[in-house]
């Protein structure tokens, strides 16, 4: 529960930065969480959103806010953001129609296979993480991970991958007793040598899909998710963290 009310928290006081407009007594009730949005088209505004319940929202200010681009893996991206249901409202194709006033776009990437992640030494990517909270959601995976930083314009690589060649992996050890009905992805931490003094905690959301990883990958054929890391807390010593799918 701690853990939980600490990323809360973090993405209201990352929201209230963001925030569109001074709030009125009247205003109605607003609502903060993380979810998918989608690039739009001339029916659809600028981007619509995808609660992780698979409700989609369309957004009437979807102009107010920038997306970058560069950040939609096949049309979608994910977001932290506060709304507000628009009373009354109605978009044919949608659930809800909701105004954003608040938007903090989160790390987004693909799932990658090692073959193809740009990891050439696994020993540079070693700095340490804690995980608090992972979950799948809208086909992506959601990590809630803390980091120990020091600059804040200093550039932290934190990739996830997909290791097929277990007997050479920095988590070898991890795999001697592998459940062949989980999935075993391993996440690697590049802090580029920066300082240690202060801590980040973050939302890292990773898309889990075949084209980056092989056709054969379904996420259907598992029970489960195991992510291989190295734990932060414990002298970043390599731990695995269960993800039920």
């Amino acid at each position: 529960m701690k853990k939980l009310l600490f990323y809360v928290t973090m993405l209201l006081g990352i929201i209230a930065a963001t925030t569109s407009c001074n709030k009125k007594s009247d205003a109605p009730m607003e609502y903060t969480m993380l979810s998918t949005i989608v690039d739009g088209s001339w029916a659809t505004g600028n981007f619509s959103a995808k609660f992780d319940n698979g409700e989609k929202a369309f957004v009437e200010n979807s102009s107010d806010w920038t997306i970058k681009g560069s950040s939609y893996l096949g049309g979608e991206t994910r977001a932290v953001i506060t709304f507000y249901y628009v009373e009354g409202a109605t978009k044919e194709n949608f659930d809800h129609v909701i105004n954003i006033t608040g938007l903090y776009q989160v790390p987004t990437e693909y799932l990658q296979s090692m073959q193809f992640s740009g990891i050439s030494d696994p020993s540079e990517y070693d700095a340490g993480i804690n995980i608090d909270q992972a979950f799948v959601a809208n086909n992506f995976l959601n990590i809630a991970l803390r980091y120990i930083y020091g600059d804040p314009n200093a550039k932290h690589d934190i990739k996830l991958v997909l290791n097929n060649d277990r007997e050479n992996s920095v988590y070898k050890e991890l795999y001697n007793d592998a459940d062949d009905d989980y999935l075993y992805l391993e996440l690697y931490h590049d802090s580029n040598n920066d300082t240690k003094k202060l801590e980040c905690a973050i939302y890292y959301c990773y898309k889990l899909e075949y084209t980056n990883i092989g056709p054969d990958f379904d996420l259907k054929n598992y029970k489960g998710i195991k992510i291989l890391y190295k734990s932060l807390k414990d002298n970043n010593k390599p731990m695995s963290f269960s993800v039920k799918l």
